[in-house]
């Protein structure tokens, strides 16, 4: 064996030894930063970018098929070969044109990337949501009905939305206890929303008015868990929509199942342009992160890819406006860029099709409050290949839908009462 091969032998092994050893570390820096949770999603770059330049260049192309252990293992043998050629067989000219060259074409191709997305997504914005506003950082509740989770009110609620008629269940005695300790909570909330606060929070409180709503047919209780869910869309964030878009259906819900009451008003907000509003919104958060100097370049790469998957899915969501229902999730969507801290959207079908759900079963409440005032309802909404009808004392979609939860019934039977007084 020649010197020159000999040579070339030793710094693989060498070369293979320091850039293992330093992927480990990496690695290992990353899965520190992930354990704690308290961290900011800036402080995952740094980490993210290391890991990112330990794995290339297998990670890309076999991310998925192999472990990350044995795609390191064969990336830092691949590396290894490669550095112990260079610096065996190849001229110093030849050896400085790499060392420069290729860290400067690999910066290069990160910003290039980034500035081409980044147009995109600018282009993009003004045309779906020209007017979508970040949000300012919430402040705390001032309710103590906010951090109220009682699972068996949830469990009620949810049972006497499902029914599709106009009875109402007696209350479990946990639910019953829980009202009559929180009588003056509930009043208090009835009479004024707590300042703008977190999104669950106000769902939780919503439930606990729509299920006194129930107890003692009181609109007033639904109209004051409608406020609370108008209060999460004046500038609201992406988790925000989806929980009103929950919220609302409680409280339809809930509105079909009460005596008809004059001048209600029914959740009116346009959730598919909310949903892009709030997208919108997000990208701009994700776009304006910072990073160390050193992981500039690759944390802008990640903010593009991930803002851009966001405004490709708030597109899915304008073309799917309408009568789609079925659509599912897409969970197989993953980051491009290795190591994305800051990940993808990838559920714009299924959203639209949450919020077409919401305005279907928004329809189905408006011809139940008009068919317990007497009135005949109309038959067409927005779906034309589908028809609300009227036969006696029931109210029935054709053809029907499944109704999971949060979504409602496409059928409501109406108390014999309310039918004998509409038909006198």
């Amino acid at each position: 064996m020649s010197s020159r091969l000999r040579i070339f032998f030793l710094l693989v092994i060498l070369v293979f030894m320091i850039h293992a050893l330093l992927t480990g570390l990496a690695v290992s820096r990353l899965t520190a930063a992930l354990d704690h949770h308290d961290k900011t999603i800036e402080s995952y770059f740094a980490p993210s970018f290391a890991v990112s330049l330990c794995t290339l260049p297998l990670y890309p192309v076999l991310a998925g098929k192999l472990g990350l252990f044995a795609i390191s293992a064969l990336n830092s043998a691949l590396v290894a070969i490669i550095i112990a050629f260079v610096l065996v067989y190849l001229s110093w000219r030849a050896i400085l044109a790499i060392i420069v060259g290729v860290p400067l074409l690999l910066l290069i191709a990160m910003i290039g990337g980034a500035m081409l997305i980044e147009q995109r997504i600018d282009r993009g914005w003004r045309e779906l949501a020209p007017h979508a506003v970040v949000p300012p950082p919430h402040g705390d509740v001032s309710s103590p009905l906010s951090n109220a989770t009682i699972t068996s009110l949830n469990a009620y609620l949810a049972s006497q939305l499902a029914r599709g008629d106009d009875l109402i269940d007696p209350l479990p005695q946990e639910v019953v206890w829980f009202l009559v300790a929180h009588r003056s909570d509930i009043d208090a909330l009835r009479q004024r929303s707590p300042g703008t606060s977190d999104p669950l929070a106000r769902l939780r409180m919503q439930k606990v008015l729509l299920v006194d709503a129930l107890q003692v047919g009181s609109w007033a209780d639904v109209e004051a868990a409608r406020r609370l869910t108008e209060s999460m869309l004046r500038q609201p964030n992406f988790n925000e929509v989806l929980y009103a878009i929950t919220a609302a259906e409680n409280q339809l819900g809930v509105m079909r199942k009460l005596d008809p009451h004059y001048g209600v008003s029914i959740p009116s907000f346009d959730p598919h342009q909310m949903l892009i509003d709030a997208i919108a919104a997000q990208d701009a958060r994700i776009l304006k992160l910072s990073a160390p100097w050193y992981a500039r370049p690759y944390a802008r790469l990640c903010a593009a890819e991930s803002a851009y998957s966001g405004l490709r899915q708030a597109m899915i969501i304008h073309n799917l406006r309408g009568c789609r229902f079925d659509a599912p999730r897409d969970l197989d969507a993953k980051p491009r860029v290795p190591f994305n801290p800051t990940g993808v959207l990838s559920e714009g079908a299924w959203l639209a099709a949450r919020a077409n759900r919401l305005v279907l079963d928004r329809e189905g409440t408006e011809r139940v409050l008009a068919a317990k005032s007497g009135g005949q309802p109309p038959a067409t909404g927005e779906c034309s290949d589908r028809k609300w009808i009227l036969e006696g004392n029931v109210l029935r979609l054709e053809p029907p839908l499944p109704a999971t939860a949060p979504a409602l019934p496409t059928r409501h039977e109406f108390s014999a009462r309310l039918v004998a007084r509409s038909t006198s």
